[in-house]
């Protein structure tokens, strides 16, 4: 069936689809977290844990979008989740905190997410590429600041277009 996905584990291959509890649609980003738990991203049914033999759905605890358009472990075992509608959502200790345009994110719509080695978050947007601070991102979920403050990189720093958004090209 056309939503299927299928993982490769040394000769093994397994499917996941509708039987096992993933959405009719594309799945859009895959992650695994340390516990061994994979989630999966649809950008139209919201975000997914696979808990023994099936997924299970899990926006409706407290994310509030179904739109999830990428997933990423950061090194401290936080997940973080980028939308099409939203930003970014970060989910740590089985809570989302939310970073969205009233916090600093210069754009809803978040197609990637990459940490680097200090632990910097770099988000790709439909308005550029923009690096988040971990200070930052923290000091904003405690309350102790109201905006991430980003470096936003476009065009005049050498980007060819400000699409990261999986519109056919990212920069």
């Amino acid at each position: 069936a056309e939503a299927d996905v299928y993982r490769l584990t040394g000769e093994r291959l397994d499917r996941f689809g509708a039987d096992q509890g993933l959405p009719s649609g594309p799945t859009v980003s895959f992650a695994q977290g340390a516990d061994g738990r994979l989630w999966a991203a649809s950008n139209a049914h919201g975000l997914f844990v696979k808990e023994g033999e099936r997924f299970r759905r899990v926006d409706a605890e407290g994310l509030p979008t179904r739109l999830v358009s990428s997933l990423r472990f950061d090194s401290r075992g936080d997940l973080w989740i980028g939308t099409a509608n939203q930003g970014l959502y970060r989910m740590r200790d089985g809570r989302f905190e939310h970073f969205g345009p009233a916090q600093g994110l210069p754009d809803p719509v978040v197609a990637l997410t990459i940490e680097d080695a200090n632990g910097d978050l770099w988000v790709s947007t439909s308005t550029g590429i923009s690096r988040l601070t971990r200070e930052a991102i923290d000091a904003v979920a405690a309350g102790r600041a109201a905006r991430l403050a980003p470096i936003v990189l476009g065009k005049a720093d050498g980007l060819r277009s400000l699409e990261g958004s999986g519109g056919g090209f990212d920069p």
